[in-house]
């Protein structure tokens, strides 16, 4: 019976988290920035394919964490665009191509709500706020497109984190007062019912960070890491001008 009691308390802070009102802030080790005025040696970039794995099981997932891979691409390219005009192009014919591997490790802080519930008679989660949250690591990985699905050769990384806290009430909307302390980005507060609004700009934070992480990697590589590298560039007759005239001089990679 205690097995079954623990169990049932588990599932009530998992339904909890992912359900019912609730508010968010999150800080991360790695801001988004913009430069307008970045450059490479290189020439200009163009984000090709983007892969994306996280550590949930597929059974578990929701609708909105479905095919997130697809809306990140989209997202990058536009956020990498207009965050470095200089650094990358829409021309995917005269520019490098990239391909970017995202892998996303998710932690959740279930023994803090159970102690919270368990302490508050289930007061905390069911009336009050139930406080909560999760750590993000986002290992990402860059480099040439090898003209299908991955990169050619040596790649380019970057690791970042975030962290989430939050709290959530299932029978008052008491969770949706401003949860308070710093956030790194705006504080959300949403239910059930409008968080695809919160999975929305959570994916466009995602993209800004992973854009400021390419950018920043890509333009501390000197020319000879490009030009070193075949390039499959897609429609193109010819390599951009800058590393054809290296080629020559460097042995492939």
């Amino acid at each position: 019976m205690r097995l079954i009691k623990t169990i049932k308390l588990f599932s009530l802070a998992g339904i909890l988290i992912l359900s019912g009102c609730m508010s968010e802030r999150t800080t991360t080790d790695f801001k988004p920035e913009a430069n307008t005025e970045l450059k490479s040696s290189a020439g200009k970039f163009y984000i090709e394919g983007l892969t994306y794995a996280n550590n949930i099981p597929i059974e578990q997932k929701n609708q909105p964490m479905l095919d997130v891979d697809k809306r990140l691409l989209v997202l990058l390219r536009k956020e990498c665009i207009a965050r470095y005009p200089e650094l990358f192009s829409e021309d995917a014919s005269s520019s490098i191509p990239l391909w970017v591997d995202v892998n996303q490790i998710t932690t959740i802080y279930n023994a803090k709500s159970l102690t919270w519930l368990l302490c508050t008679g289930l007061l905390c989660g069911l009336v009050f706020p139930l406080p909560g949250g999760s750590e993000e690591q986002f290992a990402i990985k860059a480099g040439v497109w090898n003209g299908q699905e991955g990169i050619k050769g040596a790649s380019i990384k970057k690791d970042f984190q975030r962290t989430s806290s939050i709290w959530s009430s299932a029978l008052t909307p008491s969770a949706l007062i401003t949860i308070p302390g710093e956030s790194d980005f705006p504080k959300w507060s949403y239910t059930e019912f409008n968080i695809k609004g919160h999975t929305d700009a959570y994916e466009v934070i995602t993209a800004q960070q992973i854009s400021t992480a390419l950018a920043k990697s890509v333009s501390d590589k000197d020319l000879s890491f490009w030009s070193a590298r075949p390039l499959m560039l897609k429609g193109a007759q010819s390599i951009p001008e800058a590393i054809q005239a290296s080629t020559n001089q460097s042995e492939a990679f």
